[in-house]
């Protein structure tokens, strides 16, 4: 078949990696009979992995609450993690792009999503709307150091023993401790000294998964 040929499809993971790093986590919580809480994503870009663990859910028999936040822009500019994958605007698919995606693949309902930009004042409106579930499964796609810090340090009230935390760019940058995802959970830890988490598996060459022991 010629290239021409191909035809790619439009609602698609950019690698498979997070996936299956999500069918990893919502095994573990069926085996755990832990069916109730929250899966929270962070960073959407088509919302394809969203989709994909919400029926994966489901088929489980796991009624999480599921709720997505993006800025719907792509990213924002970074000050640390200067990489020509990660320019400003990079990875932009609007809300309503994915509303309409997941609509015309069948996502199940309920869910919510969240356009914002990560920060504290945005963080605490979406609370002030509609309290959040403690998170069961939390997925960090935001890819920057400085997205990354943003969500760990609001969701911290919210985490509990248990929550499972997914870093799909935990490894970026060669694994180097002063950039991306990695040195955002670093500095969480030293900030916060009774956090504590056990390391659970890893997914394709970047991510990383974690398990909440102790706040």
């Amino acid at each position: 078949m010629s290239a021409e040929n191909i035809s790619v499809p439009v609602f698609a993971t950019l690698h498979p990696n997070l996936l299956i790093g999500v069918h990893r986590a919502l095994s573990l919580l069926a085996a755990r009979s832990q069916t109730t809480g929250g899966y929270f994503e962070f960073g959407l870009y088509q919302g394809f992995s969203f989709w994909f663990a919400n029926n994966l859910a489901k088929e489980m028999g796991l009624k999480l609450e599921f709720h997505g936040f993006d800025s719907f822009e792509g990213l924002p500019p970074s000050e640390v993690d200067l990489h020509r994958n990660w320019q400003p605007g990079n990875y932009a698919c609007s809300l309503e792009q994915v509303c309409s995606s997941l609509k015309q693949w069948g996502m199940p309902s309920p869910y919510t999503l969240h356009k914002l930009w990560y920060s504290a004042p945005f963080f605490a409106e979406i609370e002030r709307r509609q309290p959040l579930p403690a998170p069961m499964i939390a997925v960090i796609d935001s890819d920057l150091y400085e997205s990354a810090t943003e969500v760990l340090q609001m969701r911290h009230p919210r985490l509990c023993v248990g929550t499972l935390l997914l870093f799909d760019d935990f490894n970026a940058f060669a694994g180097d401790p002063n950039h991306g995802e990695r040195r955002a959970l670093r500095e969480f830890e030293n900030i916060h000294p009774s956090f504590r988490k056990s390391s659970l598996f890893s997914f394709g060459p970047y991510g990383e998964a974690f398990e909440v022991t102790a706040l």
